[in-house]
């Protein structure tokens, strides 16, 4: 049988918790980080959840071997031993914004992280994890009609779930704007190929009339 101290047992608690409640982590690329068995289990568990890690190599100069050189083989890293960080790496990137060309129906789990990265609506993330286009499309719906409502709930959901997360009012309303002129992008988007495709068959000798409904389905004539 394996027995634990209670500093043990709280040490495994803080570290889970962490880890369990964080979108990114930060690991420190030392030769005394490497040794230390705490920070192997804390390494391995945040690579389990899949949670975005980006190694910082520090100085004493150090090239990561063993378990640590495994675990950050394939990802950047900052290297504050040579560079300032705002010069050497800036997260979350850019994304390639496909998902404006798409239907917000028909997104991703990846497109909706993409779109909340690239419009700065990090609390958003936070409480729309795992959420597909589907989902996102319905959270919109129902901020855009009860606003108040929804503004409430959400803030306490965030409290609920991340004492130290706040959701502003701006954060809230930019949520709101954002997914109308995205909205309204994609119907010109989507009016553009249903023009083109129609007018290139040779099948139409005027512009096609597009219906949009709020669904984002597509009827032409």
């Amino acid at each position: 049988m394996i027995s634990y101290a209670d500093h043990d047992k709280e040490l495994y608690h803080r570290i889970a918790d962490g880890i369990e409640n964080s979108e990114i982590v930060l690991l420190g690329m030392t030769y005394s980080y490497k040794i230390s068995p705490w920070c192997q289990r804390e390494g391995n568990y945040a690579f389990q959840r899949q949670t975005k890690i980006i190694p910082l190599k520090l100085p004493p100069a150090y090239s990561p071997d063993g378990w640590l050189g495994l675990l950050v083989s394939n990802l950047n890293y900052i290297n504050f031993s040579k560079f300032d960080f705002s010069a050497e790496y800036v997260y979350p990137p850019q994304s390639n914004g496909l998902y404006a060309t798409i239907p917000i129906q028909n997104w991703s789990q990846q497109h909706v992280i993409d779109f909340m990265n690239d419009k700065k609506l990090y609390p958003l993330i936070l409480l729309c994890k795992g959420m597909d286009g589907a989902a996102l499309y319905q959270l919109y719906t129902f901020c855009n009609d009860n606003p108040t409502v929804s503004f409430d709930s959400l803030q306490k959901k965030l409290e609920k779930k991340f004492n130290n997360y706040d959701l502003s009012p701006i954060e809230y309303t930019s949520f709101i704007s954002e997914m109308k002129k995205l909205t309204i992008l994609v119907e010109k988007y989507t009016f553009y190929r249903c023009f083109k495709r129609e007018s290139c068959s040779g099948r139409l000798m005027f512009p096609p009339i597009c219906f949009f409904s709020s669904s984002q389905h597509v009827f032409s004539i």
